[in-house]
C-alpha cells in the first residue's frame, strides 16, 4: 500500500485563502456542498496538516463525507509526516481507521482503558 507523498510547497494555500475556504466550508448548507468546496481547493492548492485538520472540523460528524474529505485533503499535504494530526480531527474511530486504510497510513493502536 502506498504512503503519502508530499505535495509541492509552491502551491501551498495562503492564510487569506485558507480563511476564505474555512468560511465557505463552515457556511455550506450540507456535506455535498462542503465537499465541492474542498475538491475545488484541492485541485488548486496544497495544505499543511494543521490546515487540513481545521478544514475537516465542519465535516467531522458526517459518516462518509468526513472520510472522503480527509482522503482528498491529505493527498495534497506538504507535511505528510504530520498526517495523523488531521486524521485525529475526524470524530469517530471508524472514520479514522477508514481514512488511514485508504491513505496507506499505519494503523494506530487504541489506548487501553484502565
Amino acid at each position: 500500500m502506498a504512503s503519502l507523498v508530499a505535495a509541492q510547497e509552491d502551491s501551498l494555500i495562503d492564510a487569506s485563502e485558507l480563511d476564505a475556504l474555512l468560511q465557505r466550508v463552515g457556511s455550506a448548507q450540507n456535506d455535498l456542498e462542503r465537499l465541492r468546496h474542498l475538491k475545488t481547493a484541492a485541485r488548486n492548492y496544497a495544505f499543511e496538516c494543521s490546515a487540513a485538520a481545521k478544514l475537516l472540523a465542519p465535516m467531522a460528524q458526517s459518516p462518509a463525507g468526513a472520510v472522503e474529505a480527509a482522503v482528498l485533503l491529505l493527498k495534497r499535504v506538504v507535511d505528510p509526516a504530520n498526517a495523523e494530526m488531521a486524521v485525529k480531527a475526524l470524530a469517530y474511530e471508524e472514520q479514522r481507521v477508514d481514512a488511514r486504510s485508504r491513505l496507506g497510513l499505519p494503523a494506530v493502536e487504541a489506548a487501553a482503558k484502565p
